[in-house]
């Protein structure tokens, strides 16, 4: 219920250090394992339908969005709690959907987990946020996940969700999460004007 609630994070659950020893030996054998295994059962048949057909993949206007924003200043970062790997994984999802990532590129960079510790999407946001040094008045966030549009409102971010109409309970949810916008797309003109 937690989880499903947007939490990622419980401090209040115990952990002994058997546990801990157990999780740093295992951990990241569990999440190689875990890659190898997502790669082979969908990743890597849609990464390479991607790479022919990017708009299969993409949300309307997304791409045109992210040209937008970047146009108007604003640097754009990928955060996934997931391992992030130059040339692996969300890395290598991310350029064969046509996203260039690179300084002063359009997507500067991504951010996520390693293959060592793996972190919550909300903690990698607060430590991407404390190492560019803004401040959240400063920061939009735009997702489809209950802990980045979390996260985003808890840092005092613009927080935009994109979820189909359809999706009534989830709507809801992130409107309680503190969603300020929620688009079914990004071929949305009201979004333009609020950002313009």
């Amino acid at each position: 219920k937690r989880i499903w609630g947007g939490e990622e994070i419980f401090d209040d659950l115990p952990e002994t250090e058997e546990m801990n020893a157990m999780l740093a030996e295992k951990t990241p054998r569990l999440f190689k394992l875990y890659e190898a295994v997502l790669n082979g059962y969908c990743r890597d048949k849609n990464l390479e339908k991607a790479k022919k057909n990017p708009e299969l993949f993409l949300v309307p206007g997304s791409m045109e969005f992210m040209k937008f924003l970047k146009d108007k200043g604003v640097k754009n970062y990928f955060v996934t709690g997931a391992v992030v790997e130059k040339g692996m994984g969300m890395h290598e999802e991310v350029e064969g959907l046509g996203y260039e990532i690179g300084e002063g590129k359009l997507i500067e960079d991504i951010f996520g987990s390693t293959w060592t510790e793996k972190i919550p999407k909300e903690m990698v946001m607060k430590k991407l946020r404390a190492e560019l040094g803004v401040d959240g008045k400063n920061i939009l966030v735009v997702g489809d996940g209950r802990a980045e549009i979390l996260a985003g409102a808890e840092m005092g971010a613009l927080v935009i969700s994109r979820l189909p109409k359809d999706a009534a309970y989830q709507r809801k949810l992130h409107n309680e999460l503190g969603a300020n916008i929620i688009v079914e797309d990004y071929n949305n003109e009201e979004l333009y004007k609020i950002l313009g």
